[in-house]
C-alpha cells in the first residue's frame, strides 16, 4: 500500500527527507532495495515526465530498520506540487511507497 504524505519545505532548505518502512510486525529491512527515486511534478497524475521539476536520488540510511533518505538541493521554485517515491524491492519489482503533496514556500530570510 502506498502511504500518502504531505511534505512542506521552505525554498532553499536542504535537510534530508526521511521515510521509514514498517508494518504491523515492525521495521521492514530495505538493505536489498535499490533505485530510490522521489519525483516532483506540478500535476498529480502526469501523462509523461516532461513537466517533472526534479527527481531526487535516494539512499539507505539504515537498511535493517527500513530508513531511507532524499536530500533536496533547495532550488525547487515556490509552488504547490505533487510527488511520488519509488524503488526496486528485494524481488527487483518497482514499488511506489509514498505519494502526496509537495509544497515549497518562500522563507523570510
Amino acid at each position: 500500500m502506498t502511504e500518502v504524505v504531505n511534505i512542506k519545505r521552505k525554498r532553499g532548505n536542504t535537510r534530508r527527507i526521511v521515510f521509514h518502512f514498517f508494518d504491523d510486525t515492525g521495521d521492514i529491512a530495505v538493505s536489498n532495495f535499490t533505485d530510490f527515486k522521489l519525483s516532483v511534478n506540478p500535476s498529480q497524475y502526469p501523462k509523461s515526465d516532461i513537466d517533472t521539476v526534479v527527481v531526487l536520488d535516494g539512499y539507505i540510511i539504515d537498511g535493517p530498520t527500513g530508513r531511507v533518505g532524499f536530500t533536496p538541493d533547495g532550488t525547487i521554485p515556490v509552488a504547490d506540487y505533487f510527488f511520488d517515491c519509488k524503488c526496486l524491492d528485494d524481488n527487483n519489482e518497482s514499488y511506489t511507497f509514498a505519494e502526496g503533496t509537495y509544497k515549497v514556500t518562500q522563507g523570510i530570510s
